[in-house]
């Protein structure tokens, strides 16, 4: 199933180079914000683990997902976004657009896998409030 572009990506896509920079800069403050709460969440499975005696398995796979987001998929996420601000920089401060298709297909397929990280962390978080919900 291909995933559909929200109207307000498509929308921006048509923007200015400014626009899409501060959008990129937007992306960032929230990978920011994703992977302080990975390691909340992680403190709190933390807390719930000494507690868990069934399902300890689960609670371990949340564990290492929290983890994984943390460490690796938000990290590498906020390179690319990182690169791709640069070179959006570089194009404002150059008032170069020679390239405008590329950066434009590159900001759509990062806004993609922005769109599609917040959904798998929603789920996840989702999935871990409800299986933290049984042991109080």
């Amino acid at each position: 199933m291909e995933k559909l572009t929200s109207p307000k990506t498509t929308y921006l896509l048509q923007a200015g180079v400014e626009v899409l920079h501060y959008e990129t800069r937007e992306w960032q403050r929230n990978i920011e914000f994703w992977q302080d709460e990975m390691l909340f969440l992680n403190r709190v499975a933390d807390q719930f683990s000494g507690k868990i005696t069934r399902g300890v398995h689960n609670i371990k796979n949340f564990r290492e997902k929290l983890f994984h987001y943390r460490t690796v998929v938000l990290p590498q996420l906020f390179r690319e976004c990182g690169e791709h601000e640069k070179l959006l920089a570089k194009y404002i401060e150059t008032e170069n657009t020679s390239d405008k298709e590329a950066y434009r297909q590159k900001h759509l397929e990062l806004s993609r896998n922005i769109q599609s990280t917040e959904e798998e962390l929603r789920r996840l978080k989702k999935d871990l409030y409800l299986y933290l919900e049984e042991f109080k």
